[in-house]
């Protein structure tokens, strides 16, 4: 018996067999439910693993009961042959098939139940306002008038209720048409009872923005769909939001306290991987010490969870490690106001002194500037002659010759030459890793553009 399946179900282990088994059926038609509302393959896989440790929970609770009611003296000549036995099986599983699907259908109807009643509710508050309503008109002078202002008020909660009973099938026929590979369709519903407040559609459309299905892919779209939904309590959306701002705005000390938030929120519920992402991230050193003391307490409680004595230690060594970081206090944001506090402040005579160092050292930069451009100005003629000192004549020494806007064959071609063509090259040169040497160029007599030819298509003209 799995008695960590049981716990995190919320089964008593000690309860009698047949008690047990109602209640693993019950969860097992739970999360088919739920499976036929999630879109998110990951949620999917993970709803599918629950409900194979369930299956296989309720064979070995059937085996315990099979076993107990056939506790009786067997004769050895009167055993059932094999292939009875077989055939026998094979009846108990279509018994126990039909069983679900009638436990399911009695589930269904439970529910359409439960809506018609609290629609029926509604409607019928809706009608004693309105009677109140027309009472306190009544008592107006203008009777006719104000009955007619009135009219508009009742008809637009009796459309609120329609709304409210429609919401849950217009979503499961999005999901219909989403099961179907009908994407488009399936968005164009959810995208309409999103806008109407629903939190399981708007989860939806944040998960069909995310993974671009239907609609091209939209990070930011998906995360506000996923905000509205974790605001109105979706226990996923809170999951899969605080887990997208944790990852993707880590440097962002407000999107990480933002994320913190709805992942504790999921983790409240039960969520068993917010716990764990919030641990994770914890010891990541993403957030502060209030994060890790809250880690330390979901450590825990995944602790008192598990069963597996290897499992059981891994939430100790984690706990021990966020106790360390605690004691340090060497998270990224802790350590920045830590640094802070161990500056010592400048005495205000060294400030002053080094503003007058500074005002001094800067007055004989400039006055040296001064005289050296002076000196400079003074000799234009033999700064033209340096100038044309570096120039070197080149001429082309192949049939043809490309001339590239950078040293380099990666470099766009922007002209070309053939053998004979002469150039003034400027006297800059590059060698490339191939130990090439490439010489910058003039293109025209102007000397206004540039371009750059390779050592081995030319040669220097003495």
């Amino acid at each position: 018996m799995n008695v960590q399946l049981l716990s995190s179900l919320g089964i008593d282990s000690n309860i009698d067999l047949k008690t047990m088994l109602e209640s693993l059926e019950e969860k097992q038609f739970e999360f088919l439910e739920r499976l036929e509302t999630v879109n998110d393959e990951n949620r999917r896989q993970e709803i599918n693993m629950v409900l194979e440790e369930i299956n296989k929970e309720i064979e070995v609770v059937k085996n315990q009961i099979q076993v107990l009611n056939t506790a009786v003296i067997w004769d050895t000549e009167e055993l059932v042959e094999k292939k009875d036995t077989k055939e026998a099986e094979k009846n108990i599983k279509k018994t126990v098939d039909k069983e679900i699907n009638e436990k399911i259908e009695k589930f269904k109807e439970k529910e359409v139940k439960k809506q018609e009643k609290e629609v029926k509710k509604e409607s019928d508050e809706n009608q004693t306002e309105t009677s109140k309503n027309q009472t306190e008109t009544s008592k107006n002078q203008n009777v006719s008038s104000q009955t007619q202002n009135s009219n508009p008020n009742v008809s637009t909660d009796n459309t609120k209720v329609s709304a409210t009973d429609n919401n849950s099938s217009e979503y499961m026929k999005g999901q219909a048409e989403y099961n179907n590979q009908n994407y488009a369709e399936a968005f164009k519903i959810f995208k309409e009872l999103s806008e109407k407040g629903n939190a399981s559609a708007q989860y939806s459309v944040a998960l069909m923005y995310r993974d671009g299905v239907g609609v091209p892919k939209d990070f930011n779209r998906s995360l506000y769909w996923l905000k509205r939904s974790s605001e109105a309590g979706e226990t996923d959306a809170q999951y899969a939001y605080g887990s997208a701002l944790l990852d993707q705005c880590r440097n962002d000390e407000k999107k990480v306290k933002e994320g913190y938030k709805y992942l504790r929120a999921a983790a409240d519920k039960g969520n068993w991987f917010a716990m764990i992402k919030y641990v994770d991230s914890a010891l990541s050193q993403i957030g502060g010490k209030k994060e890790i003391s809250k880690a330390m307490e979901y450590c825990d409680k995944l602790k008192a969870t598990e069963t597996d004595s290897f499992n059981k230690k891994e939430y100790d060594n984690f706990k021990v490690k966020l106790k360390e970081l605690k004691k340090k206090g060497n998270t990224p944001t802790k350590a920045k106001n830590g640094s802070r506090k161990k500056k010592k402040k400048i005495p205000w005579w060294l400030i002053i002194l080094l503003i007058i160092l500074y005002m001094i050292i800067s007055r004989k930069i400039n006055f040296e500037k001064d005289m050296l451009e002076q000196e400079l100005s003074s000799f234009p003629i033999m700064q033209e002659q340096n100038e044309e000192m570096l120039e070197i004549n080149i001429r082309i020494t192949a049939d043809a010759a490309n001339i590239r806007s950078g040293p380099g064959t990666s470099y766009d071609v922007i002209g070309s030459g053939k053998k004979g063509d002469e150039f003034v090259a400027t006297g800059v040169t590059e060698t490339t890793e191939s130990g090439r040497v490439w010489y910058e160029i003039y293109l025209d007599d102007s000397r206004e553009s540039i371009g750059w030819a390779s050592e081995i298509v030319m040669e220097i003209i003495e």
